[in-house]
Formats: structure tokens, C-alpha cells, sequence
């Protein structure tokens, strides 16, 4: 986290909208402390032959060319299978699938969490790109198996895929994912397995295997899909100018948009996931009394390449129903994003446009009562069914 000029918190999780300054990448977090470079931490996923060796080194040489340390944490299954587990694999049980699986998210968190310790240690505005993150494994076993593991190692899909295990206090695991489409869907004179030995996808098996991979990230707040539909230099010029946005350096690409909704759909037609926040705001020694609890339903999917978050507010009691649609979409013309028909939408809200942020709902009067309590009572206000 640093202080912008104007004295307003940035933390890692949030990246600065258009119009707004970016963070400076050194300053003081509090009078008095030292200076903290900023860490940024990316995952690059995706099918077979997507262009990920690619985007991992022309996102390598954009930030070192600007200043940054770039590390690059190696994919967790390809170095198993190269020192032999591959051989082993068509061989295996569900038990060693199981086991298989869990030493490859140990060893990617391993690694991860490495980095990140070198990173600190640095002293340096740092980006990290891991080449695949620690949800990727889902999409190589079966929904049963994917549950049995993390009942196995305690584990749940937010706290894994959200949380970072080397802070304190809460922090996005990840920044953003940057999801490439396989050349099988959509560039399939390009698919060739050639420059990966260990890949033997058909055309069809690489389509589901991309579909899967992109389904196990939905949830996550920051969801970026490049697909081939403007050819792979702009498909990789997107990629940059998104990551590039995310870490405070100007660029044309609006990657992410907000929208108040007239009411809360009921049902969303095609997969999704679902899942409850609370947020609490804290004093150095306490909960703050000042602030509400915040408790908000969040409704994630993807729609052609898009990635959709819908926030309900749930408490405080004043904003119940307040339904907010966050967009992650890469392009520079809203004309270019697509509506599914299902959501109603009763106004954009303005990048700038912090009103409904959980930070300023959980701010309270000096009579107790929610300051931005009118927003709910006028607009948003559609019970949850």
C-alpha cells in the first residue's frame, strides 16, 4: 500500500481508474516509516498455445525498461513433468492423481511465496509474473476431485485463490489474471504444439482444456480474457496496456467499468459462482465503531470474454439491495463491451465514482447512520430472492 499526492490510500488490490493519478511507486505508507516499494504479482494463464511465453517475456522487458525488477515464477507442473512425472501420469490412480495435483499447488506456492520474499527484500518496485497460478490444477481433475483435495489440506477456492498467506493482514493473492485463448479457438491455422514438448492437445481437447483453466478463475475480482479476435500482436499489445494500467503507468486501454443496477437479477442463464464477503474496517488496536461491517453476495461469470462481478450489499440494513456491476474488459470504447440481456442497468458510474465503494458505505455520521444511504433509498434498491 502507498499514499497518493492527494494523501488517498492505494493498495494493491486496486488499480488506479482513469482520470485519477497513478501512485507514485515510492512513497511513505506512514509518517514516520520507510519508504515501501510497491509489489505487483500477475498471473498469466491459459490454454495450450496461447502465447504465454510470449506475454511472459514482452510484460518482462515493458516493466525492466521502466524501472521495474521483473521476476518470473516458473510453472509449478511443467518443472514436474520435465524432471519425469509426466511418464508417470497415464499410470495413475485418483489417490496419485490427488497427490499429483497437491504437489504441484505445494510447489507453486512454494514458489510464489518465494519471490515474493525476494521481492521485499529487494527494495525495488517489483512486478511478478507467475506462469500459471494456483487454480489451474482444477481444471485437470474432475469437480469431485477438486472438492476432495481441498477437504484433504483444509483448504477453500476464495481463501486459495484470493488470500496471500505472507501478509498480515488481507491482501489479494494476485493483482489480476490475465487469461490467453488458446490459437485453437479462434487462430486455428496457428495451433502448434512445437515449442512445448510436453503438450499433445488435439484442437478440441485444447478448447476445453482453455475453457476449464478460464472457468477456475471466475471469482476472482480482477479477470482479464484476451482472446484472437484482433490477430496476436494486438492480442499481446492488449495484455501489456491492461497490466500497464494496473500498475499506475497511463495508457488508452479502460480496463475496468462500474454500473448501478436497477435490480438484482434473480438468475444468472449460464455458470457462475457465488459467494459472501464481510468486510470489516479496522483501528492499529481494534474494530473501528465508526464504520459499518460491511456484508455484501457477489455473483461472478463470464460473458463473451468478459469478466462480470455483481457486489449486493447485504448490510448495513440502509443499502440492502444496492447492486453494483463491476466489468473487466480490456478495449478503449464502451460501444466495444457486450450486455448480457439479462441485467438491468439503470446508469455507468464514473471511474472516479467511489460513492458505492464498500470503503465509503462503511462510513457512519456522528448520529450512527449510513452516510451513503440515499444512494440505496433512490437507486439499486431491489430485494435479494
Amino acid at each position: 500500500m502507498s499514499m497518493g499526492p492527494s494523501g488517498k490510500m492505494w493498495s494493491q488490490d486496486r488499480a488506479p481508474s482513469m482520470g485519477e493519478s497513478p501512485p507514485p511507486l515510492l512513497s511513505a505508507l506512514h509518517t514516520g516509516q520507510k519508504d515501501i516499494p510497491p509489489i505487483y504479482k500477475f498471473v498469466l494463464t491459459g490454454g495450450p498455445c496461447a502465447g504465454k511465453t510470449t506475454s511472459l517475456d514482452r510484460l518482462s522487458t515493458f516493466f525492466r525498461d521502466r524501472g521495474f525488477r521483473v521476476y518470473v515464477v516458473p510453472e509449478a507442473s511443467t518443472l514436474l513433468q520435465t524432471g519425469g512425472a509426466f511418464f508417470l501420469y497415464v499410470d495413475l490412480q485418483e489417490k496419485d492423481i490427488l497427490n499429483f495435483q497437491w504437489q504441484i499447488l505445494k510447489l507453486q506456492m512454494s514458489l510464489e511465496d518465494s519471490f515474493y520474499s525476494l521481492a521485499q527484500d529487494s527494495g525495488k518496485p517489483c512486478v511478478i509474473l507467475c506462469d500459471r497460478g494456483v487454480m489451474d490444477g482444477s481444471a485437470y481433475m474432475t469437480p469431485d476431485q477438486w472438492e476432495e483435495l481441498k477437504l484433504e489440506h483444509d483448504l477453500d477456492t476464495v481463501t486459495l485463490r484470493d488470500t496471500s498467506v505472507l501478509t498480515e493482514c488481507y491482501l489479494l493473492r494476485y493483482i489480476a489474471i490475465f487469461h490467453l485463448v488458446t490459437a485453437a479457438d479462434g487462430a486455428e491455422t496457428f495451433y502448434s504444439l512445437e515449442n512445448n514438448g510436453i503438450r499433445i492437445e488435439s484442437i478440441e481437447q485444447a478448447r476445453a482444456i482453455d475453457a476449464r483453466t478460464c472457468r477456475a478463475w471466475i471469482g476472482h475480482p480482477k479477470l482479464y480474457v484476451f482472446d484472437n479476435a484482433t490477430g496476436f500482436e494486438s492480442k499481446m499489445q492488449r495484455l501489456v496496456d491492461t497490466a500497464a494500467g494496473l500498475c499506475g503507468i497511463p495508457t488508452t486501454v479502460k480496463a475496468s467499468r462500474k454500473y448501478l443496477l436497477a435490480k438484482t437479477p434473480i438468475q444468472i442463464p449460464f455458470h457462475h459462482e457465488d459467494f459472501e464477503v464481510e468486510k470489516v474496517y479496522l483501528k492499529p488496536e481494534s474494530a473501528s465503531t465508526c464504520r459499518n461491517v460491511i456484508k455484501q453476495q457477489r455473483m461472478c461469470f463470464l460473458y463473451q470474454n468478459q469478466s462480470f462481478q455483481i457486489h449486493v450489499y447485504k448490510e448495513p440494513a440502509e443499502v440492502a439491495g444496492l447492486a453494483v456491476l463491476h466489468v473487466q474488459a480490456s478495449c478503449e470504447n464502451d460501444q466495444d463491451i457486450s450486455m448480457p440481456s439479462f441485467l438491468n442497468i439503470e446508469k455507468e458510474l464514473p471511474s472516479h465514482d467511489e460513492s458505492v465503494s464498500a470503503y465509503n458505505v462503511s462510513k457512519k455520521t456522528a448520529e450512527g447512520e449510513t452516510e451513503v444511504a440515499s444512494l440505496a433509498q433512490n437507486s439499486g434498491r431491489a430485494a435479494l430472492n
